[in-house]
């Protein structure tokens, strides 16, 4: 689905649900495509104090769609059910304040539909116009966090959240993308306490940190200080994801999730600077936001899409800030730094299936 039928959809969305959806776009991509977003809220457009607030993304890389689609879908069937009167949907979104962003990368994505999956190779797409890969573009603050602790553990404890970017990396001559820019004022605009990131090429969730403290190893465990409700928040989608409870599914390339339920410290899978969900972010109005990493499938075909929808309980995450004392706890004194995303039922809505073709 090229930009304009994404946007088309989305737009179909808001006309359909105008009282509870919004469309804006965060910004530019290199090429001059708007980065698109939706909001979905009993009060699109104002932040509501106490109510919190989601965000999830997708299209880093700008050819796995997978996760692009998802939310797509996601935003129909959240209108369509709160037009249906689903009372849990209801109650979502009279509660919070979700927004989904489909395509960070819309001309890597561009550039690999023009070719198509078949002539396009793995890499084609990937990265931005200029050669850069969001996915890894973002400040390495744990360096700064660990060094620090280094410094003065014999002396007194380090703050681990509300890190400075450094001055280098806001210079107009940083490596950074613009794309990677607008994501980063998005965070400091909207006060998200969640959040997850969307992306192909493994069935699997994987939870901060993502970069090795040890200097010499390539791959090691390397827990958050919140280590045990990461660990549970992953748990508990990928318990809930039928083809990642499947023991006899094949595995992607060579690594099989299974041993550890679907889930992987992302430290101890490969280590990456700069990741998304590396470190809390700075400037998130008294929040620290971590990001889950959902990588939803081996690349498939379109026409195996529908597995991957098929989530056995849609939203269930969306659900766990209200339900779990902890994380509810966390987020009323202003300290949560736990983001993750649903798996959504994929339903075929008539009303939009001119737009999924």
């Amino acid at each position: 689905m090229p930009c304009l039928q994404y946007v088309a959809l989305m737009k179909v969305v808001n006309e359909m649900c105008p009282n509870i959806t919004r469309i804006y776009n965060i910004g530019k991509s290199h090429q001059g495509l708007k980065l698109y977003a939706v909001e979905i809220s009993d009060n699109p457009g104002e932040h509501e104090v106490g109510e919190p607030e989601f965000r999830y993304m997708a299209g880093a890389h700008g050819n796995e769609v997978l996760g692009r689609e998802l939310l797509l879908l996601l935003m129909q069937f959240m209108c369509q059910e709160y037009l249906a009167g689903n009372s849990r949907i209801v109650r979502l979104i009279e509660d919070t304040r979700i927004h989904l962003l489909p395509s960070i990368n819309p001309d890597g994505y561009e550039k690999a539909y023009e070719v198509g999956s078949e002539l396009g190779g793995w890499s084609l797409g990937r990265w931005t116009e200029d050669g850069i890969d969001i996915n890894n573009n973002f400040p390495d603050l744990n360096t700064l966090l660990w060094e620090a602790e280094d410094r003065w553990k014999l002396q007194r404890k380090v703050p681990n959240h509300h890190i400075p970017i450094p001055d280098w990396y806001l210079s107009e001559n940083a490596t950074v993308a613009v794309e990677t820019r607008a994501v980063i004022a998005w965070m400091e605009k909207n006060p998200f306490v969640l959040g997850g990131n969307l992306q192909g090429g493994e069935l699997v969730v994987a939870y901060p940190y993502d970069m090795v403290r040890s200097t010499w190893k390539t791959q090691e465990h390397t827990p958050t200080p919140d280590d045990h409700v990461f660990r549970w928040l992953a748990y508990s989608y990928a318990s809930t994801h039928r083809l990642m409870t499947d023991a006899w599914r094949r595995v992607c390339h060579t690594e099989d999730f299974q041993k550890e339920d679907g889930t992987v410290n992302g430290a101890s899978w490969h280590t990456v600077a700069g990741s998304k969900r590396l470190s809390p972010h700075p400037d998130l109005k008294g929040c620290d936001c971590y990001l889950l990493y959902e990588s939803k499938g081996c690349h498939p075909s379109t026409r195996d899409w529908k597995q991957y929808f098929n989530g056995s309980v849609p939203l269930h995450f969306a659900r766990c800030l209200s339900s779990d004392k902890e994380l509810s706890n966390l987020y009323n004194t202003g300290l949560a730094s736990h983001c993750y995303t649903w798996q959504s039922t994929f339903i075929q809505y008539p009303e939009f299936k001119e737009y999924l073709a």
